[in-house]
């Protein structure tokens, strides 16, 4: 994920479904995921997310599968999430919207979708350069 072996460009739409809590570097594998995104594509993210956090949480001295899961919900994750992830995405040069599925498409189907009222989408889309 830090370092995808395509060239730039070379997908119009990427789905990143509960991947990036598990990756160490996440900043690095958003700045990938940028990379290879199309101009005029998009990248739909998920992650797990504590949305009564207001800052992502991760301490890399939490090693224990134990511990992981007590404190990441996952014994193979690195952190727990935040809504902030937005502001990660946008350092990564993504233009961000968030999406809350309860909101935008209704409780009925969000349901039908088996999705929690804490399941945001990152619809992620190629920045414009400053100045563009």
């Amino acid at each position: 994920m830090t370092s995808i072996d395509l060239p730039d460009a070379s997908f119009d739409a990427v789905i990143c479904s509960h991947v990036l809590e598990h990756v160490d570097d996440d900043r690095a594998a958003m700045r990938e995921l940028r990379g290879i995104i199309a101009p005029g594509g998009w990248c739909l993210v998920m992650v797990p997310l504590d949305i009564r956090r207001e800052r992502t949480y991760e301490d890399p001295t939490i090693a224990s599968p134990e511990e992981r899961e007590r404190v990441f919900w996952q014994s193979d994750h690195v952190r727990l999430y935040a809504p902030d992830i937005g502001d990660r995405l946008t350092a990564a040069r993504f233009a961000v919207e968030r999406i809350r599925p309860f909101e935008e498409f209704g409780a009925e189907m969000a349901r039908r979708c088996r999705l929690l009222n804490a399941d945001y989408v990152w619809l992620c889309r190629p920045a414009q350069p400053a100045g563009a």
